[in-house]
């Protein structure tokens, strides 16, 4: 899924973590990859989400514990960027603190849009983070459910 979902980090280096043995040296950036060539083109910043992934593992583990309902990553999402749609009000993830606290409800700088909080959050699943499961829905359907935050989030986010 990682290999799919990044879009400037060498294929060749995430190909070669995926088979390497422990303590084996990553290769250096090919720079001939699809990757490679867009991370060159398009020029990306790097901002420090730090903060805001934190806050994030916060999102999770109150949404997994105080709703009953499933959690779906569009609920994360909405929630750290203090989206007040119809699904937010339905659900009441409008009156957590995260929207109530002034200091809280600011919204996010570097995880503004939805895409860049969807891939934040996955990537924490894909990190073993945060919990994640596939619930099937008949023969060709399906929908992820975040579960709950692994037992070493906190530990290994680094907070």
């Amino acid at each position: 899924m990682l290999f799919c979902i990044n879009t400037y980090q060498c294929r060749l280096q995430i190909v070669a973590q995926a088979y390497a043995w422990p303590g084996e040296p990553t290769p250096v950036v090919c720079e001939r990859c699809d990757n490679c060539l867009r991370r060159f083109g398009d020029k990306p910043e790097q901002k420090d989400a730090f903060n805001e992934i934190k806050e994030m593992l916060d999102i999770v583990e109150i949404l997994c514990s105080n709703f009953t309902k499933e959690i779906r990553p569009t609920d994360v999402a909405d929630v750290i960027r203090c989206n007040k749609n119809a699904s937010v009000r339905r659900e009441g993830f409008d009156e957590l603190p995260f929207y109530t606290d002034s200091i809280k409800s600011a919204k996010p700088k570097v995880l503004k849009n939805n895409d860049l909080a969807t891939l934040a959050l996955t990537d924490l699943v894909v990190r073993g983070l945060v919990n994640q499961k596939i619930v099937l829905q008949g023969h060709t359907n399906c929908k992820l459910v975040i579960t709950d935050l692994a037992n070493n989030a906190r530990t290994k986010g680094g907070s």
